[in-house]
């Protein structure tokens, strides 16, 4: 279904790969070791094989990889700290991915329900709509009466404005926590379009103080989706909950740390062998946090969930470096 809304995205990281192939890898700029979350399965898996396009020494689009990158999509290789998504939590990420993947649609950021998934979405109540110059962050803020939420979905990238902001993976510092560091593109493109989406936030909530606010976005808007959600709450919202899908990191151990302190309830879905989680390189610095659920396998539907924290070198790490752009559009 994906597969032509993100021909784009696509391309956007092909551009990506030409940027940063040969570019020598760093240490991490916190100092710390040169170990990372991936370190483990690149391994075990081993190298790419000559000639592979890759971002950041993960594959680009990996069609062939080892029998170890098998067990772990198949799960038989997982850690015992891993375990299977309820049916509830399978039901809960398929919506909100669909809603993602809505405000890919043209009319959808016209404020209309007509696109392939919006039978599931037509219910919520399009309170706003907006669309940057400037990084072109596209989104909407949607009402849920029937779950008391206020939802804001944030879309992923498409355009060259949008590429310049995924391309900009500068780490510069974050506002009022020490040692954090945060993608300068990411907190670009999410202070576009924050004062719309706050004030419109606070409206609705205003006339409705019994709502939670969440937050959900795919790929860029899903890295957009974090730095928002960290406002609001630092806002004084707490009834407050994220869900991404394909993110990339966002920022260094420290925002990560700081994103597990504030108790966010933060659901982090990644598919198969999608690259975009991958990067940018958490040797250079960068770092996820959250409880990651990774659909491993598109046969079985399984859902792995790797507990809320700092990534691990478990459920989508276990694949690296045998990762594919095409996992990201479906």
């Amino acid at each position: 279904m994906k597969s032509t809304i993100f021909q784009l995205a696509f391309l956007s990281s092909f551009l990506l790969s030409s940027v940063v192939s040969g570019v020598p890898l760093l240490r991490r700029q916190d100092g710390s070791s040169t170990e990372t979350p991936e370190s483990e399965a690149i391994e075990r898996n081993g190298p790419l094989p000559k000639g592979t396009k890759s971002i950041f020494n993960m594959g680009l689009n990996t069609t062939s990889y080892p029998d170890s990158v098998q067990a772990a999509l198949d799960g038989t290789s997982a850690l015992a700290a891993t375990r299977d998504a309820t049916p509830e939590e399978v039901e809960e990420l398929t919506f909100y991915s669909a809603l993602s993947a809505n405000v890919y649609c043209p009319a959808v950021i016209g404020g209309k329900w007509l696109c392939p998934n919006c039978d599931k979405t037509k219910h919520l109540e399009i309170v706003e709509t907006f669309n940057t110059l400037v990084y072109d962050m596209n989104g909407i803020v949607v009402r849920d009466d029937n779950k008391k939420s206020i939802i804001v979905v944030f879309r992923g990238s498409v355009s060259l404005n949008n590429w310049v902001a995924d391309l900009t993976a500068i780490l510069v510092n974050y506002p009022s926590v020490p040692l954090a560091r945060v993608h300068s593109g990411f907190l670009n493109s999410w202070e576009d379009c924050k004062s719309t989406v706050t004030k419109t936030v606070k409206s609705e909530l205003q006339a409705h103080p019994d709502y939670k606010l969440v937050i959900t976005g795919h790929s860029l808007g899903g890295a957009v989706a974090v730095l928002s959600a960290l406002d609001f709450y630092s806002d004084g919202i707490k009834d407050l909950e994220l869900f991404t899908q394909g993110q990339p990191r966002v920022g260094n151990r420290q925002l990560a740390q700081h994103i597990i302190d504030t108790g966010i309830t933060f659901k982090r879905a990644v598919h198969a062998r999608d690259l975009v989680p991958h990067v940018p390189d958490s040797l250079v610095g960068f770092e996820h946090a959250g409880e990651e659920y990774w659909q491993s396998s598109d046969i079985s539907k399984r859902v792995q969930v790797c507990p809320n924290g700092l990534e691990t070198k478990d459920c989508s790490n276990s694949i690296a470096p045998f990762t594919s752009m095409v996992d990201h559009t479906k």
